[in-house]
């Protein structure tokens, strides 16, 4: 069995939407069906249901990791609370789990972090954030940056300098959505130091985050570059990302779980879902 999960980790992953190998129908409760239907928009529907489709797949081998059991899609029930801040329901229980879900550019990554004992939940936050790199505005760095924001931006060569702008944005929405405060506060009030870096990263790498305001929690800052995207995740200071990506099907096969009467429709179904993704994976 995998010996990944530590009681400190933060587990993600992050799905296109070209990976949704299942209708909406399948894998959504009847509550959720009925939100799916209520938008409006094709872009927020599409955007949702890529978030839901992430988490629950997340959530999938977090709990197969715990269990043994790897529970049907339905029976994982994401909402929200009234602040917006996603949570999960399994078997109509609210789950110990601080969760998190972004959505860009028909990619979305959702990250989970369990917690401790007795601890009330929306305490220790999480936020998770997915960006396109892509040259941005100037106001967004001039309007939304610190004084010490904009001079790492004027750090960085010309060749890195919308990474940087993506990553330090990146990151501050994370941290906002961390403290469950999101784009409703004033973006300079949290302050990132990105050093400085001649490659992008391309595993998780810290940063450091500074609040205008005071915190009973500290956190800590991840990020990494995958498939021209920048991945963002803020945790409690004692938590840190695993290196890889927590996918359901990878775990059923470091678990070892063979063909047999008990598990072989689900096999089918993850072979499937891992066909889908071999052969996809090089277009993201």
């Amino acid at each position: 069995m995998s010996t990944r999960f530590l009681f400190s980790m933060i587990h993600w992953l992050e799905e296109s939407a070209q990976n949704i190998t299942e209708p909406p129908e399948a894998f959504l409760s009847a509550a959720e069906l009925e939100t799916y239907r209520a938008f409006r928009f094709e872009k927020r529907r599409t955007d949702w249901l890529l978030g839901r489709w992430t988490a629950k797949r997340l959530l999938q081998a977090v709990m197969l990791q715990e269990t043994n059991e790897l529970l049907a899609r339905d029976a994982l029930e994401i909402f929200n609370d009234a602040d917006g801040v996603p949570f999960a329901r399994i078997r109509s229980q609210r789950a110990a789990w601080n969760l998190s879900i972004s959505h860009s550019n028909q990619h979305a990554l959702c990250a989970c972090s369990p917690l401790p004992l007795g601890e009330r939940l929306g305490v220790r936050g999480i936020g998770a954030d997915l960006e396109l790199i892509e040259p941005r505005e100037d106001y967004l760095v001039r309007d939304y940056f610190t004084a010490r924001e904009q001079a790492r931006v004027d750090a960085s060569t010309p060749a890195q300098r919308d990474l940087v702008v993506t990553a330090i944005w990146s990151a501050k929405e994370a941290a906002l959505k961390a403290i469950r405060k999101g784009l409703s506060v004033d973006t300079r009030a949290v302050e990132i130091s990105l050093a400085l870096f001649e490659q992008a990263p391309a595993q998780w790498t810290r940063f450091e985050i500074e609040f205008a305001f005071e915190q009973a929690e500290t956190f800590s800052g991840w990020w990494r570059v995958q498939a021209g995207f920048v991945l963002t995740i803020v945790g409690a200071s004692d938590d840190a990302p695993d290196e890889f990506p927590t996918a359901p099907e990878v775990l059923l096969l470091e678990l070892g779980v063979k063909n047999d009467q008990e598990h072989g429709s689900v096999h089918r179904r993850i072979a499937e879902t891992t066909r889908h993704h071999a052969r996809h994976s090089k277009r993201d």
